[in-house]
């Protein structure tokens, strides 16, 4: 590891030799990746010519070498990115990151900066050593072939594969939580599915705190910790992740899919649905 004093320039560099397949979050089978709060994903084969350079995002990147070597740098240093490693660039740090030898093999994440992930925050870009790597990369490899298939369930194959790959990403940055909390994963993971089966009632953490037999206060620290957001966030994300999949899936007119997600009003429903999406929902159209 070495100094480095040049300035760092938004670049975003990729030779057409380079093949980079990114996840289909879009899909009904990626919601585990969408409630952990990944927003862009993808595995990459690197050749020839890659840079990719960021001034402060305002989202973390992490990313997973399974095959080649990539550098790292930033306004205090360089070092290498190899084989078996784990790179975590935090939102709002300065880095560039490229080729350092043939080909260069990643899974790639792009995670909010949500209390799910606050133990990415740092000052500076950082490394761990993980076995993990490989994992992900097959399971990702899982989803995207999965995911253009028409088999018999596909779609839930998609989920699972979602669903361990968000369990690794959790595994391997994020510090575990205190046994106090651990005790209410598995009835809080019931009370989200239960949510998603009626996403049309009128949730409040009142209610969703009496499903679970805990006292509102103490339901809001649960679900901070475990799940990382408040417990109508996570209300809203269910409802919001449901209505992009009957809308990009379903004949249902707006007004029918607002209704299915516990929206009285269409004009609510899409504010709210741009809000979160960044864009009207009739966009989703196919």
């Amino acid at each position: 590891m070495g100094h480095s004093d040049e300035s760092i320039c938004e670049t975003h560099i990729v030779n057409r030799a380079c093949r980079e397949r990114f996840l289909p979050l879009e899909h009904p089978g990626c919601a585990p990746l969408g409630k952990a709060h990944v927003s862009l994903a993808g595995v990459s084969s690197l050749q020839k010519c890659y840079r990719i350079a960021r001034i402060k995002p305002r989202y973390h990147v992490v990313v997973y070498t399974v095959g080649g070597e990539g550098t790292l740098r930033t306004a205090g240093m360089t070092a290498s990115v190899t084989t078996g490693s784990l790179l975590v660039l935090p939102a709002e740090t300065t880095y560039e990151y490229s080729l350092a030898s043939s080909a260069w093999n990643m899974v790639w994440f792009h995670l909010g900066r949500r209390r799910m992930w606050s133990g990415i925050a740092s000052s500076a870009p950082w490394f761990a050593e993980t076995s993990s790597g490989h994992v992900v990369f097959n399971a990702c490899e899982a989803l995207l072939s999965e995911s253009r298939s028409v088999a018999s369930r596909s779609a839930n194959i998609v989920e699972l594969q979602a669903s361990l790959i968000r369990e690794y990403l959790l595994r391997d940055l994020c510090a575990p939580a205190s046994s106090e909390f651990l005790r209410h994963e598995e009835p809080l993971r019931l009370l989200w599915r239960k949510v998603e089966e009626s996403l049309d009632e009128r949730w409040s953490v009142e209610k969703l705190a009496r499903e679970v037999h805990l006292a509102p206060g103490y339901f809001h620290r649960v679900v901070a910790e475990l799940n990382g957001t408040t417990p109508m966030r996570m209300v809203a994300e269910l409802r919001m992740q449901h209505a992009q999949s009957l809308i990009r899936y379903s004949n249902l007119t707006l007004a029918e899919v607002a209704s299915k997600v516990g929206y009285n009003d269409q004009f609510a429903f899409s504010v709210a649905f741009r809000r979160w999406a960044g864009k009207p929902p009739s966009t989703f159209r196919e």
